[in-house]
């Protein structure tokens, strides 16, 4: 039973961190990114995959780092202290990726809803966004989930250092001690690629020429910038002064629910407009 409780544990910080602001709108962007104008190019289609590959980095770095932790890596270990040197240098990478990134694909995905707001055919996106297209497939998000597990300051991520070090520590199995972060990178994995599975979905769904879908498109791709640039400038915001603003996963869960109420108005619409063609 104790076994069970700590995998428990793990995989329940796992879920929690896939909420976070950073993974929501990196996800959703870069979602909505590669699905275009239409939806209808290969790499629109496979949009879908864009949680997976990135959850897929992110969890290299998570059990890479717990391994080393399980371990006794002497530059592991100091991971686990809030003054620690490795620590606040890995913060600080962490968080200068994840803003650089958000705001690149934010203003990415502001410049194509400035082109559907016009009504324009094709947006080009001109040189400077196409020199910093970061990510064109979504097996690319690979990296970008590597570089943002690399940051490792997240206090989930701190936890589960904790706890596999400490489960370890504690005289458990080494196959139990290495099964608290594979727990933890199911939760996180499976929410992240959910996430982007229907968001690909949703997005598709939208893109479909009739008026009513126009509006929604606008309105998803809409949501899509604002959360891309916001979560960015509140964090660059933070590293400036030195703390946190926001809390990264309440406004994560917000984000979602922002989505999923957009989605079921939708829905409705849709469902009304049927009953009102059969009536």
């Amino acid at each position: 039973m104790l076994g069970f409780g700590v995998l428990l544990t793990a995989l329940l910080l796992g879920v929690r961190h896939a909420f976070d602001a950073d993974h929501i709108a990196a996800i959703d962007n870069v979602t909505r990114q590669l699905m275009g104008r239409d939806g209808t190019r290969t790499r629109g289609r496979a949009a879908g995959a864009v949680g997976f590959f990135f959850a897929a980095g992110h969890s290299t770095v998570v059990l890479a780092m717990s391994v080393l932790t399980i371990a006794g890596a002497a530059f592991a270990r100091p991971l686990l202290a809030d003054d620690s040197p490795g620590r606040q240098a890995l913060g600080l990478f962490g968080s200068c990726v994840s803003i650089g990134f958000l705001l690149i694909v934010g203003l990415m995905n502001l410049k194509m809803l400035i082109g559907l707001i016009r009504g324009a055919q094709k947006t080009a996106p001109g040189w400077l966004l196409r020199k910093t297209e970061l990510v064109t497939r979504p097996w690319q998000m690979f990296f970008v989930g590597f570089l943002f597990g690399l940051g490792f300051d997240t206090a989930t991520e701190i936890a589960l250092l904790v706890l596999a070090a400490t489960t370890a520590a504690s005289g458990a199995s080494l196959w139990l001690a290495l099964a608290v972060p594979l727990s933890f990178a199911v939760g996180m994995s499976f929410f992240d690629t959910l996430d982007g599975w229907l968001m690909g979905l949703v997005y598709r769904s939208t893109l479909v020429g009739q008026d009513r879908e126009r509006w929604y498109n606008l309105a998803f791709t809409g949501l899509s910038v604002v959360v891309a640039l916001g979560v960015g400038l509140v964090e660059l915001a933070g590293l400036i002064l030195g703390e946190d603003l926001v809390d990264s996963e309440r406004v994560g869960y917000a984000v979602v629910a922002l989505f999923v109420a957009l989605w079921a108005a939708r829905l409705a619409s849709a469902a009304r407009s049927r009953a009102a063609a059969r009536s």
